[in-house]
C-alpha cells in the first residue's frame, strides 16, 4: 500500500458534491455533514481491523459539508469509518456496509462502547464493528441500457428479496440473496412478469437497538448501500456487484428493477434527490417508489432522472421529465367491497375498469405487502396478528375481507372452490381494468400469512414465499393466473395507450368501451345491483403486427343469486364464443373456445365471463367477409 496521505488544497482540484466516499482516480474523495463538530477519518485494515490512519476534517467547509482528499488508500483492502463529536460510527453515507452481512444481526458496535448517546450491553458489543467499504472500479455492464417499457405494457410483481427465496422449498444456491432472486427469473418469465417492485434493498438497520426485527425495511438506514444481509455470503464478489449483476441479469430477461425506497421525514430535500440519482446511475434501476418523505414536484422535475418509472400515491406536477404513475388505493377498497358482495359498488367498476388518465396511469393491485394476502382475504373476516407480540392490536381492521363461510383453513371442498373462484375473480378485476397491474410475489401460489396483515416483523414462513404448491386449488391458481397474464398481454385492447373515450372516435362502429347492465346498453347503478358488462372493442386494440385485436364482452355478476345476461351484437358482426367462466374455474385456450347458443347467457353467482367474438363461418367453412362499418 502506497503512503496514505491528504492531498493539499491545490492538489485536491475539484469538490464533489456527493456525500460519502468518491473514488477518482489514486484520489479518494469523502464528503460528510458536520455541522460543527470535530470530525475525523478513520481507516481500517480489511479484516484484520488495524487502524491504518486517522485523518481529520478541516474545521471549515462549505456550509455544513466537510471533505478530505485522500491518496493512497488501496480501496480493495480498506475500510473507514468516521469519528464525529468523539463517536465513531460507520459513514451515513456508504456505498458498501460492512458489520451487518447476516439478516437480524450485525448492531453497530463503536469503538467506545457509545452508540448515539448511550452505552451498549454487552450483548450489543458483541456483535462487529459496522464500517463502511468502497464501490468496486470498472464494473462491467456489457452494454446493459434501461428498458423503458410504456406503462401501459408492464406486468408489476412485488417482493421481498430475502422472503421470495428464503424458503428450502425455493430450490435456490443462494436462498434469499439477490442471486437467489436471479435463479428465479425463469419462473418470473414463465409467469409473465415484465417488471419487478422490490421492497427497500439499501442497507436499512432492521434490530434498531431493542424490540422485533423490521423486516419489511421502511426504516432508516443507509441509503446509498446494497443490503449486504441480501449477498450470498459464499461468494467473494462484494455487494455492489451482487447487486448490479442481479439488475443486469434481470435486464437481460426483459425485465425491469423498481426499488421501494423508504426517507424518514426528516430527510433533506437534497438527499432525497442524491439517492434516486445514485441508484439511477450507479445500479440502471429503471425506477422507484417512493416512500416516507415525499418531494413530488422536486422528483418530478429532476432532468437526470428523466424516463424513469416512478411510483406514487398522489402527483403534484402535470408536466414533468419522469413516467409517474398513481399507486390507486380507490381502486383496491372498492373492488375488495365489490368482491364480498357489497351494494353500491357497480359503479366503482365502471369508473376503475377504464381509469387511465394520460399523465399517470393507475396501478391496480388486490393485495400488497401492507394487508391481507389474496388468498387471506377470502379465508379471514379479520386479522390474526398475534404473532406480532401486540395483542392483535395492530394492523389495519379494514380489509374488507370475506371468510367465504369459515374463517382460517378448512377441508369443506365447496368453501375451497369458493374461494379459488374468488382469488379468479379478484386477479380478472385487476388484469381486466386499463391501467398498471400488480401481482403479490406468492399470491399467485396460494401464499398465506394466517391472517397476518402486518408481517412487518415476521422474517420467518409466515412471510417467506412457499414454492410447494400441495392443494390442487393453489396449483389450479398459479395455471390459471399464468393464462391470465398472457390473456392481457396477448390483447391490447385491455392496455390501451389511453384512456378509452366510451365513443367511437375512430368511426369503427361501436365505441372504444362501453358499459352495460343485464340489458344491453342499458347499466343500472342502484345501491343494490350487483352486475356489470364491459364491451371491449377490438379495434381499438392494435397489436405489433399491425393487426386489429378480438372484440371481449366481458360479464360480471357479484351477487349471490344467479343473473341472465341479454348479449349485445359483436362489433365485427361475428358470434360470442366463451373464453372464460370462473364458475367452471375454466379458461379456455384460444381455437377452443365455446359458442353461446342463443342470445342470452345466464351467470352463476360471484362470477365473471369473458366472451371473445370469433368470424361466423359459411357451411364450407369459410369465414364470412365482415360488412363495412
Amino acid at each position: 500500500m502506497e503512503r496514505i496521505r491528504v492531498c493539499s488544497a491545490k492538489e485536491q482540484g475539484m469538490f464533489p458534491c456527493q456525500l460519502g466516499a468518491t473514488a477518482w482516480g489514486d484520489k479518494t474523495y469523502f464528503t460528510t455533514m458536520a455541522a460543527g463538530e470535530p470530525t475525523a477519518l478513520l481507516l481500517y485494515k480489511k479484516g484484520a481491523g488495524k487502524l491504518l490512519a486517522r485523518l481529520d476534517f478541516p474545521a471549515e467547509g462549505w456550509g455544513n459539508l466537510r471533505q478530505l482528499c485522500v491518496e493512497g488508500i488501496d480501496r480493495e483492502e480498506t475500510q473507514y469509518c468516521l469519528e464525529i463529536g468523539g463517536e465513531e460510527m460507520a459513514d451515513p453515507y456508504s456505498r458498501i456496509l460492512h458489520g451487518r452481512a447476516e439478516f437480524g444481526k450485525g448492531h453497530p458496535r463503536p469503538e467506545k462502547g457509545l452508540y448515539r448517546g448511550r452505552h451498549l450491553s454487552e450483548k450489543e458489543q458483541s456483535f462487529p464493528a459496522l464500517r463502511s467499504g468502497f464501490l468496486a472500479d470498472n464494473y462491467d455492464w456489457e452494454g446493459d441500457r434501461p428498458l423503458r417499457r410504456p406503462w401501459n405494457e408492464t406486468i408489476l410483481y412485488q417482493l421481498h428479496v430475502r422472503g421470495f427465496t428464503m424458503e428450502d422449498s425455493a430450490g435456490v444456491n443462494a436462498p434469499g440473496t439477490f442471486g437467489g432472486l436471479v435463479e428465479k427469473i425463469p419462473y418470473l418469465k414463465e409467469l409473465g412478469i415484465t417488471a419487478v417492485e422490490l421492497l427497500p434493498i439499501c442497507d436499512f438497520d432492521e434490530n434498531g437497538i431493542a424490540g422485533p426485527v423490521n423486516y419489511w425495511g421502511y426504516t432508516g438506514g443507509y441509503l446509498f448501500a446494497p443490503k449486504s444481509a441480501y449477498c450470498d455470503p459464499h461468494s467473494k464478489k462484494p455487494a455492489d456487484i451482487q447487486c448490479k449483476d442481479m439488475v443486469k441479469a434481470l435486464h437481460r430477461a426483459g425485465i425491469e428493477v423498481l426499488l421501494q425506497v423508504f426517507f424518514p421525514q426528516e430527510t433533506c430535500p437534497e438527499l432525497v434527490s442524491q439517492v434516486l440519482r445514485f441508484w439511477t446511475f450507479e445500479y440502471h434501476v429503471d425506477g422507484f417508489r417512493v416512500m416516507g418523505r415525499f418531494l413530488g414536484e422536486m422528483i418530478q422535475q429532476d432532468p437526470a432522472l428523466c424516463g424513469q418509472k416512478l411510483l406514487h400515491y398522489g402527483w403534484e406536477k402535470e408536466d414533468c421529465f419522469t413516467s409517474p404513475a398513481q399507486v390507486d388505493t380507490n381502486f383496491t377498497e372498492s373492488m375488495r367491497r365489490l368482491l364480498r358482495g357489497d351494494e353500491e359498488q357497480v359503479a366503482a367498476l365502471a369508473h376503475h375498469i377504464r381509469y387511465n388518465p394520460a399523465k399517470w396511469p393507475p396501478v391496480h393491485y388486490i393485495a400488497e405487502t401492507n394487508g391481507f394476502t389474496l388468498k387471506d382475504l377470502v379465508s379471514y373476516e379479520t386479522k390474526h396478528n398475534e404473532p406480532n407480540g401486540e395483542n392483535n392490536r395492530d394492523g389495519s381492521w379494514y380489509n374488507f375481507s370475506d371468510n367465504c363461510g369459515q374463517e382460517g383453513p378448512v377441508g369443506d371442498e365447496k368453501i375451497n372452490a369458493l374461494r379459488l373462484k374468488q382469488r379468479m375473480n379478484a386477479l380478472l378485476l385487476v388484469f381486466l381494468s386499463q391501467g398498471v397491474p400488480l401481482l403479490q410475489a406468492g399470491d399467485e401460489r396460494g401464499h398465506s400469512k394466517g391472517g397476518n396483515n402486518n408481517s412487518w416483523c415476521q422474517d420467518n414462513r409466515i412471510s417467506w414465499l412457499s414454492w410447494e404448491t400441495a392443494e390442487k386449488e393453489d396449483q389450479a391458481l398459479w395455471a390459471f393466473t399464468k393464462e391470465l397474464i398472457a390473456f392481457r398481454r396477448a390483447h391490447p385492447v385491455f392496455w390501451q395507450p389511453r384512456e378509452p373515450q366510451c365513443c367511437d372516435y375512430l368511426a369503427t362502429g361501436m365505441p372504444d368501451l362501453s358499459i352495460h347492465g343485464v340489458h344491453p346498453w342499458l347499466p343500472q347503478y342502484e345501491n343494490f345491483r350487483r352486475q356489470l358488462g364491459v364491451l371491449y372493442n377490438g379495434a381499438y386494440g392494435v397489436r405489433e403486427n399491425g393487426e386489429k385485436d378480438a372484440s371481449f364482452y366481458v360479464m360480471f355478476n357479484f351477487h349471490n343469486a344467479a343473473h341472465t345476461f341479454d348479449l349485445p351484437k359483436a362489433p365485427g358482426g361475428g358470434r360470442w364464443h366463451v373464453r372464460l367462466d370462473t364458475a367452471r374455474l375454466a379458461f379456455w385456450p384460444e381455437g377452443a373456445e365455446r359458442a353461446v347458443e342463443g342470445k342470452a347467457l345466464e351467470l352463476a353467482p360471484r362470477s365473471i365471463v369473458i366472451l371473445t367474438e370469433k368470424d361466423r363461418e359459411k357451411p364450407d367453412g369459410k369465414k364470412r367477409k365482415k360488412k363495412r362499418a
